[in-house]
């Protein structure tokens, strides 16, 4: 599913993923994600990412996407850094069209830090899907 790619000469760390995008094998294999992170609420709506500039609109926002590898598993915490991918990127992971990023220091697994191509629409949206969107938390 998700792959290592490289951008900016960086290269990445992490390895791919297995290809299962149903939401009964990610709750058998991961589950879904109970809270959100420290200083953040989840976003419940469905973003809707119909075109090119709807998902645009994601780049800079911060994401739980799950994982489920030998390495790599549980939720974790990056941020969408662009759109688009690279046709090394496109190789490992056909279906990636977003790249987030993430951070040693965030995620606390060594194996998860850099720039991964991703694949984020909507039917893979939600609490116990792959990915969702956090926003700072604002006290009422």
């Amino acid at each position: 599913r998700e792959g290592g790619g490289q951008e900016g000469g960086e290269e990445d760390e992490c390895e791919g993923e297995e290809d299962d995008d149903t939401t009964e094998a990610l709750e058998d294999a991961v589950g879904s994600i109970e809270n959100p992170p420290t200083g953040y609420e989840f976003v419940d709506e469905v973003p809707v990412l119909d075109t090119e500039e709807d998902l645009k609109k994601l780049i800079g926002r911060e994401v739980m996407h799950a994982w489920a590898t030998e390495d790599i598993f549980g939720w974790f915490q990056g941020r969408i850094t662009h759109y688009g991918c690279s046709q090394r990127d496109l190789n490992n992971t056909p279906t990636a069209n977003m790249v987030i990023q993430y951070k040693k220091a965030v995620t606390k697994n060594k194996k998860l830090d850099g720039r991964v191509a991703s694949t984020i629409t909507a039917d893979r949206y939600g609490k116990s899907e792959w990915w969702v969107l956090l926003k700072p938390f604002k006290e009422q």
